[in-house]
């Protein structure tokens, strides 16, 4: 397997007195794509703001592209990261039109030719 872009090693990040994350870890690999899921408050924005820059953790690395990055400037690791990361909230999230409509038709959900046929070419 291929170095990963980016590792995050058992970061711990705070606000004031508060933990807000505890021994986050994990690796993102070329030409994947990694989802964190949990529900609000479990820290989900915390971790990217910690991967950007925007909060330094107390403890644990950042590195991206074999660079540990952590309590860098904000403005340098996120050119570091256009260069093959993206980081986006939920909010963000950008649904292809196609899916959803296959998602929820019943009679074509098996079969994507057909709702392609039916929907597209006619």
């Amino acid at each position: 397997m291929s170095e990963p872009l980016l590792s995050v090693e058992n970061i711990e990040t705070y606000y004031g007195p508060i933990m807000a994350i505890r021994g986050i870890s994990f690796k993102v690999y070329p030409e994947s794509i990694v989802t964190i899921l949990g529900s609000n408050g479990a820290g989900k924005t915390t971790i990217l703001k910690t991967i950007s820059g925007a909060i330094d953790p107390r403890k644990g690395k950042v590195i991206l592209n074999n660079q540990e990055i952590q309590k860098r400037d904000p403005d340098k690791i996120l050119k570091m990261i256009s260069g093959g990361l993206r980081l986006k909230e939920e909010k963000e999230l950008i649904v292809n039109p196609l899916l959803c409509e296959l998602a929820t038709a019943t009679p074509v959900a098996n079969d994507p030719k057909a709702f392609f046929r039916s929907s597209v070419l006619n």
